[in-house]
């Protein structure tokens, strides 16, 4: 059995311990699609500015077989601003300005 901590192991290698850094993320870099859910409702985001988002009551619909975005614009608009305020926030996390 290897010893990585023995002389000349991985361990000692510099580039081993070397901690890896993330690209600055920017939330318009999230361009695929994403999905958010609460406790009754899933709202698909296909990547795209231009493209419409998709909403799911998954009480009435566990199937997902039936989008009622256009029948509910307020859900559609909360779960959105969510949706970025999450992204917003794994933003701060991966430049590390949350620690």
């Amino acid at each position: 059995m290897l010893d990585p901590f023995a002389v000349g192991g991985a361990a000692h290698d510099s580039n081993a311990r070397k901690n890896y850094r993330h690209p600055v993320a920017k939330t318009e870099d999230f361009t695929g699609s994403a999905a958010w859910t609460d406790n009754r409702y899933k709202l698909v985001a296909p990547g795209g500015k231009q493209a419409a988002c998709e909403l799911y009551d998954l009480r009435a619909d566990p199937q997902e077989q039936t989008d009622i975005a256009t029948q509910n614009p307020e859900i559609v608009e909360r779960m959105t601003a969510q949706l970025h305020a999450w992204q917003r926030s794994v933003e701060r996390s991966l430049s590390g300005a949350d620690y």
